[in-house]
């Protein structure tokens, strides 16, 4: 799934239908609240955000639903930078990051299903590299939401260190294996 929930201590946790919430006012406008803010900042992400980490093709993989989610997330880290450069509050800097790392999170999990589903023998390596990168990202978007304020070059490179160069390294390899195995 795109989004997940980890509880901070003990906690109980209960499904509910979403045929019992659909009809109660405020259930229903939170929701619809969550949507629009997450929506709103997925098409700044897009192509109205300024380019500061550049898409090129030979960051292609050679499998179609990964090069997908990795131009996804070069959309959502340019609307991270975008947004650092036009000085937007800690607030919105560190929801947009979150949206990135659960975009990432999505991705990861996508990939390393993948990788386990056709036995990738570097999976473990690949996975905890992804488990690095996810903390990295956490740990600066807490900084940030803590109102610890941001560092827009350091954010740059690791952005640029982490997308394009675990992208050109550790996903090519992984990509190359899937390939062999009729994966596009």
């Amino acid at each position: 799934s795109l989004l997940r929930v980890r509880a901070l201590e003990d906690c109980e946790v209960y499904l509910v239908p979403a045929d019992a919430l659909r009809d109660i006012p405020s259930v229903r406008w939170k929701l619809f609240e969550a949507s629009t803010k997450r929506t709103r900042a997925m098409v700044e992400a897009g192509e109205h955000a300024r380019v500061l980490i550049k898409w090129h093709e030979e960051y292609l993989v050679g499998v179609q639903r990964i090069d997908s989610h990795h131009r996804r997330l070069f959309e959502i880290g340019n609307s991270v930078l975008d947004m650092m450069e036009r000085e937007s509050s800690d607030a919105e800097v560190a929801e947009t990051m979150g949206l990135l790392r659960e975009y990432a999170r999505f991705h990861f999990g996508e990939e390393e299903g993948l990788m386990i589903r056709y036995k990738y023998p570097d999976f473990a390596a690949h996975k905890a590299r992804h488990q690095h990168l996810l903390l990295q990202l956490t740990e600066m978007q807490a900084a940030v939401a803590r109102g610890h304020g941001y560092n827009e070059a350091e954010v740059l490179t690791f952005l640029q260190e982490w997308i394009v160069g675990h992208t050109l390294s550790d996903d090519r390899k992984s990509a190359v294996f899937l390939n062999s195995k009729g994966v596009y």
